[in-house]
Parts: C-alpha cells; sequence; structure tokens
C-alpha cells in the first residue's frame, strides 16, 4: 500500500469518528434554539399579561428579566457547541490528519473556536438575542425597535440583524426540508437535490442562483448549518400562517358580500 493510500484510509477513520459528533453537536445546537423560542414566547405572555400603569407589571417585569437570564446562559452554550461544530468541520476540511494527530488538533483549534465570551455588548450582535428583545418589547409596541446603536456605548460594530432568509430550493422552488449551504457563496440549496447535482456533474455543480459566479461548487463545499435550519423553518411557518390568515380574512369579506 503506498503513502498516499495509507493517508486516505486513515483519513476515512478520522471521518468515521467525527460525523456522528457533529450529527450530535447539530441536534444539541437544533434543541437549544427551539428552547430559547419556548422562552421567547413565555417571556411575551408574561410581559402581555399586564400593562405598564398595572400594579402587577413590577412583578412580572422582573420575571422576564430572570427569562433573559436564561436565554444568554443559552446562547452561551449555543456559542460553545458551535464552536466544537466548527472545529470537527475544520478537521474534516484538514485531510492531512489521522487518529494519532486529531486530538492535539482539536484541543489545539478548540480554544480560538470557543474562547470569546459574551458580555453585555457582544451579547447584543447575537441575531438569537435581538429577535428575543425585540419580541418583549414589540408585545405592548409593534412598532418598536431596538436601538442599542444610539446608546452611547462607544461600540460602532454593534449590527442589528436585517436579514431576508430565503425558504425555496433555487432548482424546485419548492420550500426547503434539509437546507444545505455553500461556503463559497453562502447560498442555500435542498441537500437531496444538490446531491443529485453533483452526481450528474461529475462531482461539482454551477451555483444555480442569477449574478452568483461561484461555477464549481463540490461535496466540501456544502455544510450543514441547524442555525440557519431552524431559521428557514421558522419563516416557512411564518409565511403559512399569514397566508392562512390572509385566506380566512377573504372568506369573511366574501362572506359579508354575500349577505
Amino acid at each position: 500500500m503506498s503513502s498516499s493510500q495509507h493517508q486516505g484510509g486513515a483519513f476515512r477513520l478520522v471521518q468515521l469518528e467525527i460525523k456522528p459528533l457533529q450529527k450530535a453537536h447539530n441536534e444539541n445546537t437544533t434543541t437549544m434554539l427551539e428552547n430559547i423560542e419556548l422562552l421567547t414566547t413565555l417571556a411575551k405572555d408574561i410581559e402581555g399579561s399586564s400593562l405598564p400603569d398595572d400594579p402587577e407589571y413590577e412583578r412580572n417585569k422582573i420575571q422576564v428579566e430572570q427569562i433573559d437570564s436564561i436565554v444568554r446562559d443559552y446562547l452561551d452554550l449555543l456559542r460553545m457547541t458551535k464552536g466544537h461544530t466548527a472545529t470537527l468541520q475544520q478537521i474534516l476540511e484538514s485531510p492531512g490528519i489521522d487518529l494519532r494527530t486529531v486530538s492535539q488538533f482539536y484541543d489545539n483549534n478548540i480554544k480560538t473556536n470557543t474562547e470569546k465570551e459574551y458580555d453585555d455588548q457582544s451579547i447584543k450582535k447575537v441575531e438569537e438575542y435581538q429577535n428575543f428583545k425585540l419580541s418583549i418589547m414589540q408585545v405592548h409596541d409593534p412598532t418598536a425597535e431596538l436601538d442599542w446603536n444610539q446608546e452611547g456605548d462607544d461600540d460602532d460594530d454593534i449590527q442589528l440583524s436585517q436579514v431576508t432568509i430565503k425558504t425555496t430550493c433555487p432548482w424546485t422552488g419548492s420550500n426547503l426540508q434539509e437546507p444545505i449551504q455553500s461556503k463559497k457563496c453562502k447560498h442555500v440549496y435542498e441537500k437531496t437535490v444538490a446531491f443529485q447535482k453533483l452526481r450528474t456533474g461529475g462531482g461539482f455543480f454551477e451555483c444555480p442562483i442569477i449574478g452568483c459566479r461561484e461555477s464549481r461548487i463540490t461535496e466540501a463545499d456544502l455544510v450543514e448549518s441547524p442555525s440557519l435550519t431552524f431559521k428557514i423553518r421558522k419563516e416557512i411557518k411564518r409565511q403559512e400562517e399569514e397566508k392562512r390568515k390572509k385566506t380566512e380574512s377573504a372568506a369573511v369579506d366574501l362572506s359579508d358580500d354575500d349577505e
């Protein structure tokens, strides 16, 4: 057996070890995002159970602040989980690693990927925390917006997330069920369709998004993102709910016209 064949076999063993760990981290990420969503709903219910002038409002406000603290704890756990997932991905992108060196590689990279803990300023850059705070603010004022950039905190880097979520596959036009993202251009595709394109295209495909210049996307360029998947499914659910309400409203209008 040649040295290159031996190296390839060793790396395949690493892949067999890493992929189940990666899957477990992705599942943990999804669970934490779901828990944050549940906590957000609970905080909104508590916030909406009284008005600012009501006697019990201050007591409810304390409960909301306690939930805020729990959400921050979850986001810090999420930061750690994402750091571990990123390190595992770095291993999969380093073919020279074998079972003897993978542990050292992991220890060296995990420090870099998890060292930055959230403080009162950096937590404001986290999209999930922005959504949590905004959801509570809009309970009593649906037009409320976060104004963290105007707090005079000398942090010019805080950017409130205003991202349009694409929910459909660019090839089929159907809602994404198993989203997978290109690391090169950040565009998202349906996983089964993307892998079909890889098989029929000789191991690569051209990004179908109009204006994208990436013409050679391979399997190594495709990654699963539980955070992105969660956002896409949430947006699909929101769109379906909005469509349902419009249909019901149209039905009511039609009924009124008949009368």
